[in-house]
């Protein structure tokens, strides 16, 4: 897009070496969450298989390793990082109220219930389209009753229906 092309051109002018998903290294998604990172050997060095993320999201794999790919640049720190290392960080990696899931026991007389709820704060058309997904490739066979409540700046109408038709009961506040 318009933005990329900018950062290209700026780096390009200020000499600057740009790394990008899908240029430089790569990811393949497995069906279990897990994924790979696959890099140009010379600048990366080596292949990471079955890496996994804290957070959920398919998304994630995407943002996490960019992480991996300046953490293998050594970018950061003059001490190298190892591999189990970077897959602790990775695996142990939380971010309270985005796309959370928190379960919850009901102990009654009838016996002990689980209620789960996803927690996720997104609240723009990219935050809302991956909590879809979320959804779909994860939540697909459950029961969804959505809590909504959005400030008056956030365009509910663009981003309200996509997720209504994943729910049996919408909340609105």
């Amino acid at each position: 897009g318009v933005a990329a092309n900018v950062i290209a051109t700026t780096c390009q002018e200020n000499g600057a070496e740009l790394y990008q998903l899908g240029d430089q290294f790569s990811i393949t998604l497995h069906d279990d969450g897990s994924w790979d990172f696959e890099p140009e050997e010379q600048v990366f060095g080596k292949t990471y298989k079955n890496m996994r993320c804290g957070l959920q999201g398919d998304y994630q794999a995407n943002n996490m390793s960019l992480v991996v790919a300046v953490l293998r640049l050594n970018l950061l720190d003059e001490k190298e990082i190892t591999e189990k290392q970077i897959r602790v960080g990775l695996e142990s990696v939380s971010w309270p109220g985005r796309q959370e899931l928190v379960s919850v026991e009901r102990i009654s007389a009838a016996g002990t219930k689980t209620y789960s709820y996803l927690l996720d704060g997104g609240h723009n058309p990219a935050g809302i389209a991956s909590l879809v997904e979320t959804i779909k490739n994860n939540y697909s066979d459950k029961s969804i009753h959505l809590i909504w409540a959005a400030m008056q700046d956030k365009d509910s109408g663009k981003t309200l229906p996509e997720l209504a038709p994943l729910c049996d009961r919408i909340y609105l506040s």
